[in-house]
């Protein structure tokens, strides 16, 4: 049994957080991890810099990334692991998502300056967007202007723009086929997180496993207390899916994401045991 501690699930710079990838590396020594992944939202270009650092300080790395993507007119995340990054529908896919998180952002604030007396322009929020920053540019210009100080308030605002199909976030059903195709390993991202406080239904699962994901990630701090992280192991057990862990850190946002938490151990999961190029991590 393997005591190796990992962390599937860490994003930088080239998404939301706020490590470049030598502070990423430098934060898994310092937190013991001897097995992890960037899995930056729609991003790839920190990849390969961070593998390197991570080679070079004897720590084993895993490609990634967490597409975002709707299920159930709600936004859902589906990390792909092991897949290669350079490939044309997943390169695709991520300058498309890119362009249309960009649009919503526009007119999420075009929207508030038609319907509401806010002090708010697009001009002053293009010059807004262009600074170094963390998380959704928009999601930061609501809360600088006093608009939206907590996510709840964010998406009441969101909610009512409204966005063609072409527009919007793929659906879940496009984007587990491009990781398989990719030569990835699918896996439901922080299934809780969808259900605070409780845990997502079996028949929403199933609707997942129907797709052909390959994992959960079962072991997440939204999936706390812990008999919640039985319930998702259970799950995949029965059903033959994959056993995921992944903190979802963001650097120094986010206090409550720290690196290396849940505290989890490679013998703890298989979902590596599922990846061709590094299922040998599994079974040293």
């Amino acid at each position: 049994m393997s005591t190796k501690r990992i962390d599937l699930h860490i994003h930088t710079i080239a998404s939301d957080g706020t490590w470049t990838p030598k502070e990423t590396v430098e934060n898994a020594i310092k937190n013991n991890i001897d097995i992890f992944a960037v899995a930056d939202h729609d991003e790839t270009k920190n990849i390969l810099e961070t593998e390197k650092k991570a080679k070079e300080n004897n720590i084993d790395f895993i490609r990634a990334i967490e597409f975002t993507c709707k299920a159930f007119d709600k936004e859902y995340h589906i990390l792909g692991y092991d897949l290669d990054i350079d490939d044309e529908n997943v390169q695709k896919r991520i300058k498309k998502t890119v362009q249309n998180r960009y649009l919503r952002d526009t007119k999420i604030v075009e929207m508030l300056v038609k319907n509401y007396d806010f002090d708010v322009s697009i001009s002053e929020f293009e010059e807004f967007r262009k600074k170094p920053m963390t998380g959704i540019p928009s999601i930061n210009y609501l809360k600088e202007k006093n608009i939206a100080n907590d996510l709840k308030t964010y998406i009441y605002y969101k909610e009512q723009v409204k966005l063609s199909k072409d527009e919007d976030l793929p659906d879940v059903e496009e984007v587990i086929p491009i990781i398989k195709k990719a030569g990835g390993v699918a896996v439901l991202a922080h299934p809780s997180y969808y259900f605070p406080k409780s845990v997502m239904p079996t028949k929403q699962l199933n609707y997942f496993k129907d797709l052909k994901i390959d994992g959960i990630e079962c072991y997440c701090n939204y999936n706390k207390p812990e008999e919640n992280f039985k319930y998702y192991i259970d799950y995949c057990k029965k059903q033959g899916l994959a056993i995921s862990a992944g903190s979802d850190c963001h650097g120094d946002t986010y206090k409550d994401r720290k690196f290396g938490e849940p505290y989890v151990t490679l013998d703890m999961t298989n979902i590596i045991s599922r990846m061709k190029n590094y299922k040998y991590l599994q079974s040293e």
